[in-house]
Formats: C-alpha cells, sequence, structure tokens
C-alpha cells in the first residue's frame, strides 16, 4: 500500500483511496457513526495503537465508507477536500458488492513518513475476496489517509 496524494485506482482487482493529509499520528479519536461498535467516550493513545482498538476503529471506518455515511468532522481537512461525492459513491457501491463481512483481522501496523498506518483484513461470507484497509490518522486524531485494497485469490474470477 502506497500513502498518495489523491489517487483512484479502479480495476477488476483492486480499488485503491489513498487519501493524505498530514500525517502525524500521536493521538486518535474513534468515529462515532452509529454502529453498535462506536466509543461513545473519547480515547487518546499517545504512539501506537493497541491491536484491539486498531481492528475497532478499521471496522467503523469499513462501515462508514461501505455506508457512504463518512462523519467529514473526523476527516483532516485535506482528506475532506479531496474526498468528492462521486468518489465516495464508488467506495460505497465497492465495498457493498461484497457482501457482509464475517471477520476484521489486525494484520500490521506499516510506517509511512514514520508513522504508523494500521492495516486490517476483511473477510467476506459469500466470497473468498479480501480487502485490506490501511488507515492512518493525524495529530488531532482526523482521518488523514485511508486505503481499501482488494485481493482475489489466483484462481477467483474477475468481477
Amino acid at each position: 500500500m502506497k500513502i498518495r496524494r489523491f489517487s483512484v485506482e479502479l480495476t477488476t482487482r483492486s480499488l485503491r483511496i489513498a487519501l493524505t493529509g498530514a500525517l502525524i499520528c500521536s493521538a486518535i479519536f474513534p468515529p462515532a457513526h452509529g454502529s453498535a461498535q462506536s466509543s461513545s467516550s473519547l480515547e487518546t493513545f499517545p504512539g501506537e495503537l493497541p491491536k484491539p482498538i486498531a481492528t475497532r476503529v478499521a471496522k467503523e471506518w469499513f462501515f462508514a465508507f461501505r455506508s457512504g455515511q463518512v462523519d467529514r468532522r473526523k476527516l483532516s481537512d485535506a482528506v475532506n477536500n479531496e474526498l468528492s461525492a462521486s468518489v465516495l459513491q464508488k467506495e460505497m457501491r465497492t465495498l457493498q458488492r461484497f457482501g457482509t463481512p464475517r471477520s476484521f483481522e489486525y494484520l500490521r501496523v506499516a510506517r509511512f513518513g514514520g508513522l504508523p498506518t494500521y492495516e486490517v483484513v476483511v473477510s467476506f461470507a459469500n466470497t473468498e475476496r479480501k480487502v485490506i484497509e490501511g488507515i492512518a490518522f493525524d495529530g488531532n486524531g482526523k482521518l488523514a489517509g485511508i486505503d481499501f485494497e482488494i485481493v482475489a485469490p489466483e484462481n477467483a474470477p474477475a468481477h
């Protein structure tokens, strides 16, 4: 996964959106988009997030993008300015076509510009395809980058 200045790449095997702003990650405030998993309390974590928290936050952002109901107050200014309604709609349709997520598994934290980007693997009930979600946050806890990379087994038919 590369964090780049806003790009959209559509192929049969991947949809990638990388949205970047200032990648200074010292704290995070989980998004509250109305899901049962959302936390009502404000949480601050210096440095890297614990695996369960990173997984929960990735799950919340996945569902926000999948529903098309992204709380723009939780986006960095750069991401907010770059995430158009049409890009959000494309992302929503792509994520919805995989059906119900079966699991969210923490993969790793990768460093981009010396800052943590959390990667979580999303598996689905009705397909072998998976999504690797990468998320990064700025120093204010706002989403500064997100990436959904679709991974298919070698023998999977193209959509």
